[in-house]
């Protein structure tokens, strides 16, 4: 478990960009946990941010394998795998509230509940599977905020 933060994705500014706008603004801003808005510190003059104590409880708590992120998503949780290069991604059970849908030419169809993916640019797409996906156990639940 890695105690420091300074490539975290939920990191709301990194120690470069906190020097570059401290110029800009004429303080230094600080360092805040964007998955628990939590606030962060350095540990003494150590150069490195450490982790929020939720953040190093979740690493201990939620990793989760593919069959308890299906169980979760079920259960109308948001789900992401930790090795997703993309910032805010996850995905999602959605949520069909209409048994069936009627096109535009007319032709009323069923409908079933599908997996969509949050991407890192903001769009919902369906979402399949890949084996490395099937088979990993990094699976944590995203928080409620988005």
């Amino acid at each position: 478990m890695n105690k420091f933060c300074d490539n975290c994705e939920f990191l709301n500014i990194t120690e470069e960009e906190q020097d570059k706008l401290s110029n800009i603004v004429g303080y230094k801003l600080n360092h805040i946990c964007k998955e628990y808005g939590t606030k962060l510190y350095h540990n003494d003059y150590h150069p490195n941010i450490v982790r929020c104590d939720e953040c190093i409880a979740d690493d201990v708590t939620t990793a989760m394998d593919f069959g308890e992120a299906i169980e979760a998503l079920k259960a109308g949780k948001k789900v992401y795998r930790k090795g997703w290069n993309g910032k805010d991604m996850f995905i999602e059970l959605s949520e069909i509230t209409e048994d069936v849908y009627t096109l535009k030419c007319g032709l009323v169809c069923g409908r079933h509940n599908y997996i969509y993916m949050k991407t890192a640019d903001n769009m919902l797409v369906p979402w399949t599977a890949s084996q490395t996906d099937i088979l990993a156990e990094d699976w944590e639940i995203r928080g409620e905020e988005g």
